[in-house]
């Protein structure tokens, strides 16, 4: 990745379209960049891999794991209720985005820290959604995240997300870096 992440300013969205390569190493220069150096407080949504793996995953590369918050949409829970742990609440699937917005909703409360929330990733939203559903879901978060003022990171894979469904997410989004 050419130089430093983005800057983003109070409620802007930016896409990050990557290769499945460099996509991690993508992910973490840019979660330490806002961590780390920018001192946010993180809200981590993750659809591709679970909480306990992420978490292993940061806390080797360094980042400030006192800061970031995930939301688990992978770890298979038996209850069908929304589950918390520590600093990570599980919804159970990709499917319960209704479930993933009212935690964003709670976890987004003006607490005095600056946050960011990052999307990993669209692409497995899409896979488990579909396209309609999920630029719907998009349009709405993105709108909330605008209303609340709270920057975004959206993560894609290049060729695992559908174009068409990308090229509507970029006129949403207020910058978007590709990767490819």
């Amino acid at each position: 990745m050419a130089g430093d992440p983005i800057r983003l300013n109070d409620g802007e969205i930016a896409l990050y379209i990557t290769p499945v390569q460099s996509y991690m190493d993508v992910n973490n220069r840019i979660l330490d960049y806002y961590i780390n150096e920018q001192q946010f407080h993180c809200i981590y949504v993750t659809m591709n891999r679970p909480y306990t793996a992420m978490a292993e995953l940061f806390k080797s590369r360094g980042l400030g794991m006192d800061r970031v918050f995930f939301i688990d949409a992978v770890t298979p829970m038996h209850t069908g209720s929304i589950f918390r742990s520590g600093n990570a609440v599980f919804v159970g699937s990709p499917r319960n985005l209704t479930n993933i917005s009212m935690i964003l909703s709670s976890t987004m409360k003006d607490d005095g820290n600056r946050k960011i929330l990052f999307l990993d990733s669209l692409s497995t939203m899409l896979i488990y959604n579909g396209a309609e559903t999920g630029t719907k879901f998009m349009n709405y978060l993105i709108n909330m995240m605008r209303m609340l003022k709270i920057s975004s990171i959206i993560m894609s894979l290049e060729k695992e997300t559908d174009r068409k469904v990308l090229d509507q997410l970029k006129h949403m989004c207020d910058k978007v870096v590709e990767m490819g």
